[in-house]
């Protein structure tokens, strides 16, 4: 999985963006013609239709509709990492459309070919063509959180937790520990973060490779800053103070720099 990660960073995720949109399109060029290859395949169960020139002519007309129609709706103007539901919207409408298209081109041009395979061929281009942009997206999320610095959060409490939660889609950290001495906290977990005293905590950052830590404590933030820094004092450690989201859009504080 790391090599195939890697292979994905170099040759892919450092490609140009304009670079990336063609290898979307040609990707697209070519499972337009599989799709409905298999769909042919899966409704007649032999190759004979690879002598017809009726399949031939439903394969052009397929490039013809899919792909265009997916340019039109913004599918290649997408960032194939961040894919999102609308994507997925927009290529099962390009798809539907496609289909449509194919189906009235058989009644049209009185092509000898049964009615189901462009059903069945919309349905394995939606597979294909939305399959591959979910694995992009999984393989560009599994770089990001390699890629991540681990934190703990000094403090479980309601500013520990707005700390995480506006971390959660941060390409820089990652939230691996919470440290708080409430003892009924101890060995809990918020959203699958473990939570430990700071004693129990000192012996997991190397085993973490936690590499900063996050004091997320809106009162007596001094004393707590000092008994920290005491006590991990044989830990290289950046440690920082980080206001509540509250005092951060009221105004009151800034992140530290």
């Amino acid at each position: 999985m790391l090599k195939l990660i890697n292979i994905f960073k170099i040759h892919f995720f450092g490609l140009k963006r304009r670079k990336k949109h063609l290898i979307q399109i040609i990707f697209d060029t070519l499972i337009v013609p599989v799709s409905l290859l298999l769909a042919f395949l899966m409704r007649l169960e032999t190759f004979n239709f690879l002598h017809q020139s009726d399949a031939y002519v439903l394969t052009l007309i397929a490039l013809l509709s899919a792909i265009p129609v997916f340019a039109a709706l913004g599918l290649y103007n997408a960032v194939t990492r961040h894919i999102s539901i609308e994507n997925i919207v927009i290529i099962a409408v390009g798809s539907a459309v496609s289909c449509t298209v194919l189906l009235s081109s058989i009644l049209l041009l009185e092509l000898q070919v049964p009615r189901s395979v462009p059903l069945i061929y919309a349905l394995i281009l939606y597979i294909f063509a939305a399959g591959i942009r979910v694995f992009i997206r999984f393989m560009s999320q599994k770089i990001i959180v390699s890629e991540r610095e681990n934190v703990a959060i000094y403090g479980a409490g309601a500013a520990g937790i707005q700390l995480m939660e506006a971390m959660r889609t941060s390409p820089l950290y990652r939230v691996r520990l919470f440290i708080d001495d409430n003892p009924d906290l101890n060995g809990k977990n918020i959203a699958g973060v473990p939570i430990s005293n700071l004693g129990s905590a000192l012996k997991k950052f190397e085993k973490m490779k936690i590499e900063t830590l996050l004091l997320a404590i809106p009162t007596a933030v001094e004393t707590a800053h000092k008994r920290v820094l005491s006590m991990l004092a044989d830990h290289p450690l950046k440690v920082k103070t980080i206001p509540s989201i509250t005092s951060l859009v009221s105004g009151h504080h800034t992140f530290p720099n």
